[in-house]
């Protein structure tokens, strides 16, 4: 049974009426005993009467507008006493409430739920012991609570036949006993406070809840009134009221349970992590040497996991994640789930080499195969450790250096920790600073398009460029796109830097064409986002037909870090570029552990060798084999072959040897601004009727 629908079973068979209403006071659902105590035969006939009048439901206005200021500021209110209307016939009861609001990841409020209970009865026993009534009314009146009389010092003189049920008790064996002989030691000096209260007339009057032990040795939720009646001489003491709350302090237990816990691991959820590090970290901040360590904790590949097993599979391998670090940590450390694939952890350390030793005990846990039934998955995690307090002295920022931490971890493609350093935080402002101007430059113009010929390497002829965008920045001079294109990525910007080197890499062809009398090819580099992006295809098809250019001259450069992160809908993605009569290729062939796969489950045109494999040719055995098994490769599957960063006039002749036609690379140019690649393309003489391929 799923956790929804377990809610709705304890929902509905709560004894107590029970209700949920959006944040605007919309009534969402009212449970049975509720609907009975305002006089409604169903749900749905009071749900319409009451969302359609908006009634008053308390005698005093007053009182409703305290109750819904405190659940506002706490969040949650309990033990609320108050006189209400029954909602159809508007008569006049008592009642007591509990209710809480119920907030997402987020902090957003979902809805408020809460408890009413008719304790009519119960106040009317209450102001009957206040105005004297006589002995046996006030100790009779009803069997179900069990009503006590004691002397000050907490001694019972009295119980009727109501102590039996509560628990497990005769009457005769409980008088002469103390009132709290039976109380949970958590509880006691709260209700003995309590009790010295009532007899100098300073009491709250609301209900306390305190845990007694039963006979059986299981404990029982009481709750409590009392009322000085030591003048009264037919009472003669002080009138203590106990009746049974267990099922409905377990119930709001329960409820609290949902609103803390995240429903799929059983770990702490974000929103309750937070308010207890931020608790704990005031708590510390009062003792000297105490140092807690929070590790922020995002798994590696998962994203896998959902793409080709689907999410009941992914969270499969979150339980047993979940599972795996909590049987790794000690009793008193604090686990929560953040969302998606991320954990956190705060605990005491006394070192920070402690920490590490930590986070590699984590890795090695989480690194371990997770087997589904006949599946296997590998997916590690990568981990950022913050410290307390030389690192920060508040939850909020440890939370966050911990993440930067978690980044720079995640930079290394594989599991690893890192420890939170002041330079990653600089980093990260300068980032900040870097979106900031970006977002500035991309009204400005500041971005222009760079252009690094690709040629024939048979006879060194421009054949094409490669479109490579540049900042020119105000103040900081020419930025390289390594240092702006992960933060536009980040930021949602890179839809719009893409957009920008798109067109103006289609203005400059055109120009060309009109220039040189015909079309060269063209590589635009492509990030994960526009493929994402249902929009860049109608663009490009757009642009082509605004610029009166053919698309089949145009091909679209994706790394092997785009297929992944579109992998699962990345093949019709492709399909409809493709459409369009653009060409794609794989960029950095080789430099990835599933490149290969992309070959055949893609339909890509063109793949491009990394120019990491380049370098060591031809002297470098290693790099021979790899790269001729490549150019083999690709000419089998019938792609064409683009070699990168060809730097020396031997690495070119031994490429082409392999049968590898087309390259790039200083030893031919580097890249250009279009009005320098301009000029030396009329210095060398292009225009001429020579065939361009």
């Amino acid at each position: 049974m799923s956790t929804s629908n377990q809610f709705l079973t304890l929902f509905d068979l709560l004894p107590i009426g029970a209700y949920r209403s959006s944040a605007s006071g919309y009534q969402l659902r009212i449970n049975k005993a509720l609907v009975k105590m305002n006089g409604y035969l169903n749900e749905a006939a009071m749900l319409e009467a009451v969302n359609a009048s908006k009634p008053e439901w308390y005698v005093d206005p007053a009182r409703g507008a305290e109750f819904r200021d405190r659940l506002k500021l706490d969040g949650y209110v309990t033990g609320f006493v108050s006189e209400s209307y029954r909602h159809k016939t508007r008569e006049r009861i008592w009642i007591s409430e509990n209710a809480h609001i119920v907030r997402d990841a987020d902090g957003k409020i979902l809805y408020y739920e809460g408890t009413v209970e008719d304790i009519s009865q119960q106040r009317a026993t209450q102001d009957a012991l206040h105005t004297s009534e006589r002995r046996y009314r006030a100790l009779n009146d009803n069997a179900l609570y069990a009503t006590i009389i004691a002397d000050a010092d907490g001694i019972i003189t009295f119980a009727n036949a109501g102590i039996e049920p509560l628990l497990g008790v005769t009457p005769a064996e409980i008088v002469g006993t103390n009132l709290f002989a039976t109380m949970h030691p958590d509880n006691l000096l709260e209700h003995r406070a309590e009790f010295r209260n009532v007899q100098i007339g300073e009491n709250t009057g609301r209900e306390s809840i305190a845990r007694h032990r039963h006979a059986d040795g299981t404990w029982r939720y009481l709750g409590s009134l009392s009322n000085d009646c030591r003048d009264d001489p037919a009472i003669g003491g002080i009138v203590v009221n106990w009746r049974d709350e267990t099922e409905a302090e377990h119930t709001k237990r329960r409820l609290r349970e949902l609103a803390e816990n995240d429903s799929l691991t059983g770990l702490t959820n974000r929103a309750y992590f937070e308010e207890l590090g931020a608790q704990i970290l005031r708590r510390a901040g009062g003792t000297n040497n105490t140092q807690l360590a929070l590790f922020f904790i995002d798994l590696n590949r998962f994203k896998l996991v959902n793409d080709s097993h689907g999410h009941s599979m992914g969270d499969g391998v979150l339980k047993e994640v979940a599972i795996r670090i909590r049987s790794a940590l000690r009793d008193g450390d604090l686990v929560a789930r953040l969302g998606g694939d991320e954990f956190a952890i705060l605990t005491v350390v006394d070192t920070r080499l402690a920490a590490s030793q930590l986070a590699a005990r984590m890795l090695k846990v989480i690194s371990q195969p997770i087997i589904i039934g006949s599946l296997r998955f590998d997916v590690g995690a990568s981990i950022g450790i913050s410290i307390f307090p030389s690192d920060a002295d508040t939850f909020d920022e440890l939370l966050g250096y911990a993440d930067l931490a978690m980044f720079e971890a995640k930079a290394q493609r594989a599991s690893a920790s890192r420890a939170f350093k002041p330079a990653l935080l600089r980093r990260a402002l300068a980032q900040v600073a870097v979106v900031t101007d970006l977002h500035q430059a991309t009204l400005e113009h500041e971005l222009q398009v760079y252009f690094q010929p690709v040629v024939t390497l048979i006879n060194g002829h421009w054949t094409g460029f490669e479109a490579l965008v540049r900042w020119h920045h105000p103040i900081r001079g020419i930025i390289m796109p390594d240092s702006f294109v992960k933060a536009a990525e980040e930021q949602g910007l890179v839809g719009k830097l893409g957009a920008i080197v798109a067109e103006k890499t289609l203005q400059q062809a055109r120009k060309w064409r009109e220039e040189f009398g015909f079309e060269f090819h063209f590589a635009i580099n492509v990030s994960a986002y526009q493929l994402r992006d249902d929009t860049f295809a109608g663009f490009l098809q757009e642009a082509f037909e605004r610029h009166r250019l053919s698309p089949h001259r145009f091909t679209l450069e994706i790394t092997e870090s785009a297929f992944i992160e579109t992998s699962q809908d990345g093949g019709d993605a492709l399909s409809k570029l493709r459409a369009l009569g653009v060409r794609i290729a794989l960029d950095d062939l080789g430099i990835g552990y599933s490149s290969f796969d992309y070959l055949k489950r893609f339909p890509i045109d063109m793949v491009k060798l990394d120019q990491g494999f380049i370098s060591g040719l031809p002297g470098n055995k290693v790099d021979v084999a790899i790269v001729r098994s490549l150019v083999t490769l690709a000419r089998s599957l019938g792609m064409i072959l683009i070699a990168e960063g060809i730097e020396k006039p031997e690495q070119a002749a031994y490429l082409l040897e392999l049968g590898c036609n087309l390259g790039q690379g200083f030893l031919y140019s580097h890249a250009l601004p279009a009005h320098e690649a301009t000029e030396k393309m009329r210095a060398m003489g292009v225009g001429d009727a020579r065939a361009q391929t």
